[in-house]
């Protein structure tokens, strides 16, 4: 009975172990390696002209708004609009929320370093994209419809964002 018990007990334990892993990532952009992002939100933010600081306010708190609403393992890409529109607009950020460690069970998990993490690689790189965006100067013309197209074609319907639900905000 003493070895059943133990084999028992092994057994629960790999099952644990297994269940309450967290998945692999990309070390680069925080993304599972092994499925698509629930929700992929991209960003656009059209800096061709001088944005006001009551409208830099805005774009930051609809923005902390996203990003606090994203799903867990989520996508989000911030691309900034410029006036060359031969180039196709790339994102100067993207990033999958590692999630925030409040959602975890202190008991088996980490919230403490889910919560760093979030903050260090998450939150902040998203703030500093932001103010370099946001602190951008203004240019002659605004290519916005050839941008939108391009990066609808090259950078939302990519084929691995296919079982994704996508979202477009346009600042």
């Amino acid at each position: 009975l003493a070895g059943l018990a133990i084999v028992a007990v092994a057994i629960s334990l790999v099952w644990a172990y297994q269940t309450t892993r967290p998945p692999a990532t990309n070390p680069e952009n925080l993304c599972r390696i092994d499925q698509a992002p629930p929700e992929a939100t991209t960003i656009v933010i059209d800096t061709t002209d001088a944005l006001a600081e009551s409208e830099s306010a805005q774009i930051l708190q609809e923005i902390e708004r996203i990003r606090e609403q994203m799903p867990p393992m989520g996508l989000i890409e911030i691309v900034q609009i410029s006036e060359d529109a031969s180039a196709a607009p790339a994102p100067l950020l993207s990033l999958c929320n590692p999630g925030h460690g409040r959602e975890m069970n202190a008991l088996y998990q980490n919230p403490k370093f889910a919560e760093k993490r979030w903050n260090d690689a998450f939150r902040a790189p998203l703030e500093l994209a932001l103010s370099q965006i946001l602190g951008a100067s203004s240019g002659r013309q605004s290519p916005l419809m050839e941008s939108l197209r391009r990066l609808s074609a090259e950078r939302i319907n990519r084929p691995e964002l296919d079982a994704s639900s996508k979202r477009l905000v346009v600042f």
